[in-house]
């Protein structure tokens, strides 16, 4: 999305932790995607990249139906927006 949008972005890096307890039918209590974005970019830009590329990407949209997902994004060492999706709810929510 970002390369079709033709957005400024130098270094993009992307951590997943899943959190799990033993005692809860499927073990994951939860997901949070740690996205760290670098370059000359306006802040509005990269929140609607993050509430775009959340609400369309299948990995996210597969596990948001059994657990809690949330995506944290910093720009520039700032962080700059918390999307959270639960199973009861069909878009992102900010924070």
């Amino acid at each position: 999305m970002a390369i079709s949008r033709e957005l400024p972005i130098e270094d993009l890096r992307v951590t997943a932790r899943l959190h799990l307890v033993r005692n809860l039918p499927s073990n994951f209590r939860d997901l949070v995607f740690d996205v760290r974005l670098e370059g000359k970019v306006a802040e509005a830009e990269i929140e609607t990249l993050a509430r775009d590329a959340s609400r369309h990407c299948f990995v996210e949209n597969t596990l948001a139906k059994t657990m809690t997902v949330t995506t944290e994004v910093k720009l520039n060492g700032q962080k700059l927006l918390t999307l959270n999706r639960n199973p009861q709810e069909e878009v992102p929510v900010s924070s």
